[in-house]
This record gives C-alpha cells, sequence and structure tokens, in this order.
C-alpha cells in the first residue's frame, strides 16, 4: 500500500534531499515545514547551508508542480505540499500554534481521510507526541542520501550561464539540475541522483 510521508524540517536540516528518499511513496512536506527552513535559511554554517538546499529542490519541485498540483518524482515516488489544517482536535494543553502541533494537525487530518500516514522527524519528542495521538512516525537515516555521498557536503562552488542568472534574479532559485562544479566536474544533482536511483532499482530487480 502507498504511504504518505510527512516529513519534518529535523529531516529536511539534517539531510536537505531526503525528500528523494522514499521511492514509490508519496512525500509530504507542510506548509508549516516549509516556514520554519525558510526561517533557518538566514542561519549562518552548515545549518544554514542545508536549510538553503532543501529550499531550493523544494522550490524546484514547486515549479514543476504548478498550482499545487503534486509532483511525480523518477523514483516512482510522487511530491505534494500540505497546507495548514487547524481543525483537528489536541489535547487541551497543547498549544495550536506551537510547530510540532501544526505539524500533528496535518498528520491527524489526513488519517481522517484513511490515508496510511508515517511521520518522519529526528525529533524525539515529536515522535512522543505522535505516539500519544495514535501517529505511526519513524526517525530518518539513510545513507542514500546525497548528503552522505561526501566527507565534504556543506558547499558547492559552481558555475551557471547568464541566462541561468537571469531566471535566478526573477524566480528567486536556481534549477540545481542545471549547475555543474567550478572544476568542470559535475556534481550530483536531484534529477541526476533519481536517476541513479531507477537505474540501481532496475539492476536490483534483475538480480532478484
Amino acid at each position: 500500500m502507498v504511504k504518505k510521508y510527512i516529513i519534518d524540517s529535523s529531516v529536511l536540516l539534517y539531510s536537505s534531499d531526503s525528500i528523494l528518499s522514499f521511492a514509490e511513496n508519496i512525500v509530504i512536506v507542510p506548509e508549516a515545514v516549509i516556514e520554519e527552513i525558510r526561517s533557518f535559511a538566514w542561519e549562518k554554517g552548515d545549518l544554514g547551508d542545508r536549510a538553503r538546499k532543501a529550499q531550493v529542490l523544494i522550490n524546484h519541485l514547486i515549479a514543476k508542480g504548478k498550482g499545487g498540483k503534486p509532483v511525480r518524482l523518477l523514483n516512482g515516488g510522487i511530491f505534494k505540499v500540505e497546507m495548514n489544517h487547524n481543525q483537528q482536535k489536541l489535547p487541551r494543553y497543547w498549544d495550536p500554534q506551537d510547530f510540532d502541533n501544526r505539524l500533528l494537525q496535518v498528520c491527524l487530518a489526513l488519517q481522517e481521510k484513511n490515508h496510511q500516514v508515517v511521520l518522519v522527524t529526528r525529533d524525539i519528542l515529536t515522535r512522543i507526541k505522535a505516539d500519544i495521538l495514535g501517529i505511526p512516525s519513524q526517525d530518518f537515516e539513510d545513507d542514500t542520501s546525497l548528503e552522505n555521498k561526501s566527507p565534504y557536503n556543506s558547499r558547492y562552488e559552481v558555475v551557471v550561464s547568464s541566462a541561468d542568472v537571469d531566471a535566478f534574479f526573477r524566480k528567486g532559485y536556481l534549477n540545481p539540475d542545471r549547475l555543474k562544479a567550478y572544476t568542470d566536474k559535475s556534481i550530483i544533482t536531484p534529477r541526476r541522483w533519481q536517476m541513479r536511483q531507477r537505474e540501481d532499482s532496475k539492476k536490483a530487480q534483475k538480480l532478484g
């Protein structure tokens, strides 16, 4: 059965390309998560770098799904942004404006529609809250992530065409599939990563 994986900001800040790690399932990034990632994008150091990289990927996927439509990923999965839900009842002493509680309300709303929901978060307290509400949850530790492919991954020096620079100022982001390493060696972009994952899956099926 296809599952709906709700991605927490703690996961995106750990692995900015984690959206691409759930082949053949639906990956949902709630509006509240996008808001929090945007707030971290101003930070300096690795945290800010990963927030900005996650923001670039999300912007790229949103641009593909015009009008808020789901986006088909090359690994067979689907990406979707879910707007906030505030009608779901929480324990009366839980602040509805708290980030974690807004995230849990999204999970509850989808559960009420009989979707098989799994909250993915690296925050143990959020998982405890999810358990109280009967929401399945799991941690995220995935060695297939692009973040774990290189011993140094916080920054890339890249070159782009003048047309891409113009597009950046118009749209506010660069298409990561058009980036090249400063050394002229191709870097692993989300599209290339998805293509590699698809090829590996086909090889595994043949061997299986």
